[in-house]
């Protein structure tokens, strides 16, 4: 999977599932940026967010191994 933020107006997810996005809001110091839930037929599902646009997205990473994490 890749880590890079790709265009919207350039490609779309190519199946349903959860993704990063990427909005810009008016206070440039703070964008919208969090894991939200594409559909192939129904686009973006935007629960509880007030994003007008979105501008880029990306694959989620991949999660941590289990074995490395660390609780102190």
């Amino acid at each position: 999977m890749m880590n890079k933020w790709i265009e919207l107006k350039n490609k779309l997810p190519e199946q349903s599932g959860t993704y990063i996005i990427y909005a810009p809001s008016r206070d440039k110091r703070l964008p919208l940026i969090t894991a939200v839930f594409y559909d192939e037929k129904y686009g973006w599902r935007l629960i509880d967010i007030w994003a007008k646009v979105i501008t880029h997205w990306m694959y989620l990473p991949k999660k941590p191994c289990e074995n490395k994490i660390i609780n102190k």
